[in-house]
């Protein structure tokens, strides 16, 4: 059975780390679980994201049978360290936007402005999504596009990637289980420093 989601292998020093994209449910485990099985005894270091935003429980259901998989002796790291207030600063961007828009449709000049100014604050919430989360190619829109949840797990994805490879200087093999969604994003952060910079 060939599996459905994104594979990326990608150097990080000394580290190959290849990151698969999953779906959290124990659904989509229990249908891979063999796939799931031969990657994690393959690799010497695990990485997989915090469970703290939408379907907390759901994921946290799937990553408890990945851990089960996982030799004990094996350190696992979290790939995301967010803090709190810069979910809630994404969040309330969003709201901004959608607030914006319900204020805006009307013919006043002031009107118009006020659907400008949300059309932009969307676009930076939802950019993420809308432009594959990066996808292969960095464009002139990375300028303008951080500000999505998704792209922001990304840069944080990346950047605490390569300082954990750093700090405990890995090598060998790492696995990277992460939603399907971000392996793009987090693999043009990681071959691209001076984006990450600029965000």
């Amino acid at each position: 059975m060939e599996y459905p989601h994104n594979i990326v292998e990608q150097k990080i020093n000394d580290l190959s780390l290849k990151m698969v994209g999953v779906e959290h449910t124990p659904k989509f485990y229990i249908k891979y679980k063999s796939f799931f099985e031969k990657e994690v005894k393959r690799a010497h270091y695990l990485f997989i994201e915090d469970c703290f935003i939408e379907d907390a429980e759901r994921d946290k259901k799937f990553y408890s049978k990945i851990l089960d998989l996982a030799n004990p002796n094996e350190p696992v790291y979290v790939t995301e360290d967010a803090e709190l207030w810069q979910v809630g600063a994404d969040l309330l961007q969003a709201a901004a936007g959608l607030t914006l828009v319900g204020l805006g449709i009307s013919h006043s000049r002031r009107r118009f402005l006020n659907f400008a100014a949300s059309f932009l604050l969307l676009k930076g919430t939802f950019s993420g999504v809308f432009s594959n989360d990066l996808g292969e190619d960095v464009t002139i829109d990375d300028a303008i596009s951080y500000g999505s949840l998704v792209d922001f797990r990304n840069l944080i994805s990346a950047v605490n990637l390569e300082k954990i490879v750093k700090k405990e200087n890995l090598n060998g093999n790492g696995l990277l289980l992460i939603g399907y969604h971000h392996v793009h994003g987090i693999s043009a952060y990681l071959r691209n420093p001076l984006l990450r910079k600029k965000r």
